[in-house]
């Protein structure tokens, strides 16, 4: 990749450089844990405002993002990700069904983890969490959301190693590494699988492809950074309760903290429904025309607009 990624501005959801300013709150609170919990005040206390993030929830999704973006294009490229769309509902979600079991034994699910291509899948779904939650309940063998939170890399290629024998004796003709997934050159299968999902993976996934290239830029391992990136999304979610019919257009430091709530999923349904009345927030990333005039341009003024009312000022 080539030319500067954004400084916290734009985002799947936004159009130009980020207006807005960071209004002072108070440090989130966190016990040092690698997922503990976080309650943040926007403009003025909100005791009702807690989520499951911290800077190393936000550290551990960028270095699933990386890693992504690391492998043989899975996002880009749609023969690769039809693969692992279909490797995720046929495979994944049936292996979780079953409670991952290698014989007699069961494994538990939060012991397990599936290959990168098909995490990638998992990933992009979960984006989608009213979606998300309406596939894997009405049209997958589990019948219930996947739980999943951010972890560590080690963590996670740890319960991969763990998931290999499992994933491997229920499905002895399905690699559980394709060939194609470490070889760039190698020819990808056709499938003519059909999903049962009412959501496009592969076509979120290609929507979802340069995201890691929007915040990868090096201030965006930076803890001070990162916290204010979790004020700031503080002021998001306020802001979404306080205009629940605007659409609104968050920045890139935003976004990043929004889709590392949404990878808990159970935790954001939960969180998000509390917070905004009973419903849970949804994510439309499928609103990517940027010219001027256009619903998302128009909705980056609007969400300056609102965000300069409440905060009072802008930097």
């Amino acid at each position: 990749m080539s030319g500067a990624a954004g400084a916290g501005a734009g985002c799947t959801l936004s159009c130009g450089p980020c207006p807005f300013s960071v209004v002072v709150m108070s440090p989130a609170k966190s016990n040092g844990a690698l997922v503990g919990r976080a309650r943040t005040e926007l403009f003025t206390p909100d005791p009702n405002m807690t989520y499951l993030l911290n800077v190393d929830a936000l550290l551990m999704h960028l270095d699933f993002l990386r890693r992504a973006d690391q492998a043989p294009r899975i996002l880009s490229r749609p023969e690769r990700m039809r693969q692992a769309a279909r490797r995720y509902e046929a495979c994944w979600l049936p292996l979780l069904a079953a409670r991952g079991k290698v014989g007699e034994e069961e494994v538990p699910e939060e012991s397990l983890a599936p290959p990168l291509d098909v995490h990638v899948a998992w990933h992009c779904h979960m984006l989608c969490p009213t979606l998300y939650a309406k596939d894997l309940r009405l049209s997958s063998t589990l019948g219930r959301m996947a739980r999943h939170r951010n972890r560590p890399q080690e963590e996670w290629d740890k319960m991969r190693e763990r998931c290999k024998g499992a994933w491997e004796e229920t499905f002895p003709e399905e690699p559980f590494q394709p060939p194609w997934m470490t070889q760039e050159g190698d020819t990808i299968p056709e499938t003519d699988f059909e999903s049962a999902f009412e959501y496009d993976l592969v076509a979120a996934a290609e929507r979802q492809s340069s995201f890691y290239y929007q915040v990868s830029l090096p201030h965006y391992r930076e803890r001070g950074f990162l916290n204010e990136a979790l004020k700031r999304y503080s002021n998001f979610l306020r802001l979404k309760k306080q205009h629940p019919g605007e659409f609104l257009a968050p920045c890139y430091d935003v976004d990043l903290a929004w889709h590392a709530h949404q990878v808990c999923p159970e935790e954001y349904a939960r969180d998000t429904s509390a917070y905004l009345g009973g419903r849970v927030l949804p994510h439309d990333d499928t609103v990517n025309d940027r010219s001027p005039g256009s619903r998302l341009c128009n909705a980056q003024d609007r969400t300056e607009e609102l965000w300069r009312g409440a905060a009072g000022t802008v930097e």
